[in-house]
């Protein structure tokens, strides 16, 4: 098996490992910040396209308007994740 390199030498695997390493390190600071809204607005999820829009459309005038909508889009995905789960029986069941 070959791995495919880089220009900088490093193999694509690799960098795509510590790029996914990244963005679970940043969504895990978001879930642990979940109910500190002026933290949420400092994160950088809180810079993400999709949530600066959604908190000038709906949270305009707060004091966080980025932390509270990081806040409602995680708080929504994680409610479709249990909602999903439910359904399989070895996961059903709360912790």
């Amino acid at each position: 098996m070959t791995k495919t390199v880089s220009l900088n030498g490093i193999p694509e695997d690799e960098k795509h490992r510590e790029r996914l390493k990244r963005r679970i390190v940043k969504v895990s600071d978001a879930l642990h910040d979940l109910n500190d809204r002026q933290l949420l607005n400092r994160s950088p999820l809180a810079r993400l396209t999709y949530v600066q829009e959604f908190a000038k459309e709906h949270y305009q005038d707060a004091l966080y308007p980025r932390g509270i909508a990081l806040r409602e889009i995680l708080v929504y995905c994680i409610d479709r994740i249990v909602n999903e789960m439910s359904s399989d029986p070895g996961l059903s069941r709360p912790c």
